[in-house]
């Protein structure tokens, strides 16, 4: 049990995220399905498109029933007359009769600093309005670019005419610069479409995207689908529906409350969520406030950290273009080792790229880091692919030679690529290693993901074998990053997605399927916080854990969980306790 408190040690990741889009699902205001078959945190219009709901606060956790009363839509002018003299109507930016979506104070439409600047009523911007880029019709959610169709953006529109490399239209210089991987409708000229002339590459170091699809199945259509024969389905995987595949009939394919509940698009669908996770609850009034201050600089940002046996701080980071501090080379350093005692920070370099790698303490003290992503070349040449990497950090309480020495990798490999994997230590020093990307492509395609676990030896060298793991499988596409610790009794308590369980990793099997945990989904991509609670003698060490947060979907839309389960697996009859927050997380 020691190595696994040590475990703790470990800072929760801060990574960049794999980005989730989830289904464009069609809606019915007048259906019981939950939220009227769209996500949490959506409404569903009069024309059946599920969008972003403008308020989510909400004393529980699910969304009430939305009015079914019809909205009135917008007027537009069509004689460039606008404002409350002219009968609250609102300039159209692409009418034919007059240029300009802005209303003066003046109630006119156009597009100078006269209509957009000072005194402006609607459709307000400064100065004239951008062309619409070329191709595909932009999409009401924001998104654009290859993965998307080809998908252009609006420059009139809510989120701003560029398309980011990351499939997102907005404005900043992060989407309409060439230069940062602007798709469409940059300012600066161009587009980073890469042409077909290029091979495919085998990996990405840019988050994985779920590819899009353009509807969520009809009602009428599912009686007369095609059953799946590979356990994907939807309007993604030629509109199959679960029919009697085993693990349930809800697609995506199950039947619990995350496969049936809000987004399902066919079987057995939930009208409304078994029991709703409590919303948010006022914090108490802090007697004795604390105070947070800076008092030094890591050198890099901290995408994990780890306090070592010498009493200083491990910081490891992905491979990016920046950092305070560089390395011998040259090149920015990407970890670093900070000493509480003197506030000084001395660069670390590794040889492999650690981006969203797993990581865990050795029985020894060592830290490891496992798996990553691929080489960024054109940022530094000298840091290679980290999907299957090792690496070892090693330091004493008493030989002071080790510190500052940066990471060890002598070449050991994992036995597959994991990028976003879990790491545990056991108790004969074994390493449990789950989960992870491929090669960071489509998660909604399940050649490119891991739904395996592999033992390292206590020396952290794989043993070679992949072992598929079931709660990953079921649980895909979010089932990355799964949470994972170590029982008084040698089991593991395994949670992905809303779903638990305590598995022996001796046997392989799974000892206790436990109840779901209400409320949205927990784990990668919409991860909240778990712990561990202290251990204690007066108990008999009886392990007992907290789930925190998450979300509904992956959007920045998206709302947040605010409420928290709490469980004791071992006991005779587990069950989560549900508390909250002041506000999701």
């Amino acid at each position: 049990m020691k190595a696994t408190i040590l475990s703790l040690g470990f800072a929760a990741t801060v990574c960049a995220n794999i980005v989730f889009n989830h289904v464009p699902l069609t809606c019915d205001r007048s259906s019981t399905q939950i939220y009227h078959g769209c996500l949490r945190g959506q409404e569903c219009t009069d024309n059946g498109s599920c969008v972003a709901s403008e308020t989510i606060d909400y004393p529980i956790s699910f969304r009430p029933v939305i009015d079914n009363m019809p909205r009135d839509a917008p007027v537009y002018s069509t004689d460039g007359t606008c404002g409350p003299k002219n009968g609250n109507t609102i300039c159209d930016p692409n009418s034919k009769v007059y240029s300009g979506g802005c209303c003066s104070q003046y109630g006119f439409c156009g597009n100078t600093d006269v209509h957009c600047g000072a005194g402006c009523i609607s459709g307000c911007k400064s100065g004239p309005d951008p062309p619409v880029s070329s191709g595909t019709a932009p999409r009401p959610d924001g998104q654009c670019g290859k993965d998307f169709g080809g998908s252009t953006c609006d420059p009139k529109g809510p989120y701003g005419g560029c398309c980011s490399s990351y499939g997102f239209c907005g404005s900043s210089p992060g989407h309409c610069l060439t230069t940062n991987g602007c798709q469409n409708g940059c300012t600066d000229g161009g587009s980073t479409t890469p042409g077909t002339s290029n091979p495919p590459p085998t990996s990405t170091p840019k988050e994985p995207v779920i590819g899009p699809v353009s509807t969520s199945m009809a009602p009428g259509t599912t009686s007369t689908a095609v059953a799946t024969t590979d356990g994907s389905c939807g309007t993604s995987n030629g509109n199959t529906v679960c029919g009697n595949w085993p693990n349930g009939n809800c697609c995506s394919i199950g039947n619990t409350s995350a496969h049936c509940g809000a987004g399902c698009q066919s079987g057995s669908c939930l009208n409304a969520p078994a029991v709703a996770a409590p919303g948010p609850s006022p914090a108490p009034p802090a007697p004795n406030g604390g105070s947070f201050a800076v008092i030094g600089q890591s050198g890099v940002p901290a995408m994990h950290a780890a306090l070592m046996p010498n009493g200083r701080v491990m910081i490891l980071d992905k491979l990016e273009n920046y950092t305070q501090i560089k390395n011998a080379d040259g090149f920015y350093a990407m970890s670093s080792e900070y000493d509480p005692a003197t506030n000084q920070v001395v660069p670390l370099a590794y040889l492999t790229n650690a981006f969203c790698s797993g990581g865990t303490f050795l029985a020894d003290g060592r830290v490891v880091s496992l798996g990553g992503n691929a080489p960024l070349t054109f940022i530094n040449p000298n840091i290679g692919d980290g999907f299957n990497a090792i690496r070892y950090l090693s330091r004493s309480a008493t030989d002071a030679t080790l510190d500052g020495q940066s990471w060890s990798e002598p070449g050991n490999k994992l036995a597959s690529n994991r990028w976003y994997a879990t790491a545990q230590t056991m108790p004969d020093g074994t390493i449990f290693v789950a989960s992870g990307s491929l090669n960071g492509f489509d998660p909604t395609v399940l050649t490119n993901n891991n739904p395996t676990y592999e033992i390292l030896n206590p020396g952290a060298v794989s043993q070679g074998k992949n072992i598929p793991l079931d709660i990953l499988t079921k649980n895909q596409p979010y089932y990355m990053y799964p949470f994972v610790h170590l029982l008084r009794d040698g089991t593991l308590f395994l949670f992905v997605s809303k779903a638990s369980q305590i598995f022996d990793v001796k046997t392989n099997t799974v000892v206790k399927q436990l109840p779901d945990l209400n409320g949205d989904y927990r784990t990668y991509p919409n991860t909240g916080g778990n712990v561990l609670l202290p251990l204690s003698s007066a108990n008999n060490w009886e392990p007992e854990i907290v789930i925190c947060g998450g979300g509904a979907y992956q959007d920045i839309n998206s709302p947040t969980d605010p409420s928290c389960g709490r469980i004791q697996p071992l006991s005779a009859d587990p069950k989560w306790e549900m508390d909250s927050m002041p506000a999701g997380r």
